[in-house]
């Protein structure tokens, strides 16, 4: 999965890792994902810092085009094979 979760985080049964999903990069809960350029994204339960980044509005790294790119490498791995790629962006 790639994107806001929302189901559960780190230390929880409700992590994408433990309910089938063999990678995810993105946002666990709803607060984090409130930040286009949050301090880290979560990549298969652990944090990736993301350089230039304090929280907020502004920064260095804009975490949606590195989720993006992310799901884009995976469905084109992936392409000559079913797969299933959940995939909810936050930006409108």
């Amino acid at each position: 999965g790639f994107g806001k979760w929302g189901c559960g985080g780190r230390g929880s049964t409700g992590v994408p890792e433990e309910l089938g999903f063999d990678v995810f990069v993105g946002y666990y809960d709803q607060v984090h994902a409130h930040s286009f350029y949050p301090p880290h994204l979560v990549r298969n339960s652990k944090e990736i810092p993301l350089e230039g980044n304090r929280g907020g509005r502004t920064g260095k790294t804009y975490s949606h085009y590195l989720i993006f790119d992310e799901a884009k490498k995976f469905i084109r791995d992936n392409a000559k094979k079913p797969f299933f790629c959940y995939l909810p962006i936050t930006p409108p």
